[in-house]
């Protein structure tokens, strides 16, 4: 992965750091509150982010399970 990175652009790395940082709030506040107590806000509090940020990784907390399950599974 790191070889990948190196041939990205700054800004491409900063964009997969911060949808990672938003996935990893995610399963921390998935794990604590439950997937249907847990709202966007409360993960991108979790990530230290923006709640407008969310949008611009993701379309819902649905596509942030989905997401999930693809990186758990290496799909």
């Amino acid at each position: 992965m790191e070889v990948v990175q190196e041939k990205l652009g700054r800004r491409e790395q900063k964009k997969i750091k911060a949808r990672n940082e938003i996935l990893d709030a995610a399963v921390i506040q998935f794990s604590e509150k439950g997937f249907m107590y847990t709202a966007v806000a409360d993960i991108m509090n979790e990530a230290g982010m923006g709640l407008g940020t969310f949008y611009n990784y993701f379309t819902s907390k649905e596509d942030v399970l989905l997401n999930l399950l693809n990186r758990f599974t290496g799909t």
